[in-house]
């Protein structure tokens, strides 16, 4: 059955343990880019990502660069940092993990050592680092971490190697920050499944999967961290799953996530979703043999795009931030514009152009201003001379534009009673 966990109780005991000084051993850092996505600040020991936003270098195949919405799915993983008033000149923000217990004795934050890495945009990046826990009577357990991020996912694993004494006595902490901080709700799916997301809906949906780790979501100390506590058993892991979605398809996105979250694996692709209703305008009169499309159509925000405050206010926004349209689907010889119309203050697409290219059904086209894409279809019936030239098939409303490695999905919106 699913529960929703509350931002309460517990995180940071280490504050008040022995806390082993980390000395910051020296660490490299890049950028990843994914299919969709552009992970910031990939380090080279095996455990730290500082964020993922979602980012497209071909949108849908219309040759357009830009961001997605979703971004600030994190503010540090596996990295919490917590108010240290005696450290530095007046205090300062140190690491409190990881941390590593034998029995009753805990010793952390440890250093990491970064041991290999390997950056590899659209591919598999994978980076290894280690710790060491010397309790100095004959009892060491040495971690090593491994982070790895491929298409929409990324896996941290944690394996140990104890000696002298019962590994089933050991325990390794880790623990991250959400984007999402106070905002943050984390609901528990049973077997290690989770989603998590911002109450908000500014940042992505994030599935994890958790396998032979013990989870803490969510705590009042730090808001929005999330905390796992790893056997010494034997190895385990932490994989996370990350979703774009437009301002109409927050429900779809749940959905989504919380049916991949049980079986999500490191490599999947999660497509973004995307409404064809969050953006409506007019259908354009049909077009015959030889004749130039000529039509302006107004466009009609959705509920969410008001009140996200999406369009610009006025004609000076429109220019400066570079809004436009460019052309997911639709028929060759066609030209959309977008334009501003001064009369009502709104948005309008101006058709233009000849068809060479016979067409019935939709078109789609994606209006943003470098991000924040949002979708808007309309049929179009265009009819040639007779020189044989062939029609192209129509997407139909609802159905999966397959797009080079990935697909986008066009969101349904439906509305879910999904704990939130």
């Amino acid at each position: 059955m699913n529960r929703r966990i509350t931002l309460a109780a517990s995180l940071l005991a280490a504050l008040s343990l022995a806390l082993v000084p980390a000395t910051a051993a020296v660490a490299a850092d890049q950028d990843v880019t994914t299919p969709g996505w552009r992970w910031l600040d990939v380090y080279d020991n095996g455990y730290r990502l500082q964020d993922v936003e979602s980012y497209y270098t071909d949108f849908l195949g219309s040759g357009v660069e830009l961001a997605g919405w979703r971004r600030d799915a994190f503010d540090d993983l596996m990295r919490i940092t917590a108010f240290d008033p005696e450290a530095g000149d007046g205090g300062e923000f140190v690491p409190t993990y990881p941390l590593v217990r034998f029995g009753s004795d805990v010793l952390g934050p440890l250093p990491i050592t970064p041991v290999s890495a390997s950056w590899v945009d659209n591919g598999r990046t994978s980076t290894v680092g280690t710790v060491t826990a010397d309790f100095g009577d004959g009892r060491v357990v040495t971690v090593t971490f491994t982070m790895e991020i491929e298409n929409s996912t990324a896996r941290w694993t944690v394996s140990p190697d104890v000696v002298g004494g019962d590994p089933a006595e050991v325990e390794i902490e880790i623990g991250g920050d959400l984007g999402s901080d106070g905002d943050s709700t984390y609901v528990d799916l049973g077997g290690g499944a989770w989603i998590s997301h911002d109450t908000n809906r500014g940042d992505p949906v994030i599935a994890w999967r958790l396998s032979g780790v013990s989870p803490q979501m969510g705590t009042v100390d730090v808001p929005g961290a999330v905390i796992f506590r790893a056997p010494g058993t034997a190895s385990s892991s932490v994989t996370v799953g990350v979703i774009d979605f437009d301002e109409c398809s927050f429900d779809d996105a749940l959905d989504t996530m919380a049916g991949l979250a049980p079986t999500l694996s490191l490599g999947q692709s999660i497509s973004p979703l995307y409404a064809t209703d969050c953006l409506l305008t007019v259908n354009p009169p049909a077009v015959g043999p030889g004749e130039p499309v000529a039509a302006l159509l107004p466009l009609t925000l959705s509920a969410e795009l008001v009140a996200d405050n999406w369009a610009p206010d006025n004609e000076t926004d429109f220019v400066d931030l570079d809004w436009r349209v460019d052309v997911v689907d639709g028929p060759t010889g066609v030209v959309a514009v977008l334009e501003w119309v001064p009369d009502d203050s709104s948005l309008a697409v101006r058709l233009s152009g000849t068809p060479t290219q016979a067409w019935s059904g939709p078109v789609t086209l994606v209006v943003h201003r470098g991000r924040e894409p949002v979708l808007v279809q309309f049929a179009l019936s265009v009819e040639l001379a007779a020189t044989g030239a062939s029609s192209v098939a129509a997407l139909a409303a609802g159905s999966v534009l397959l797009v080079g490695a990935g697909a986008l999905a066009f969101s349904a919106r439906r509305r879910t009673a999904l704990p939130r």
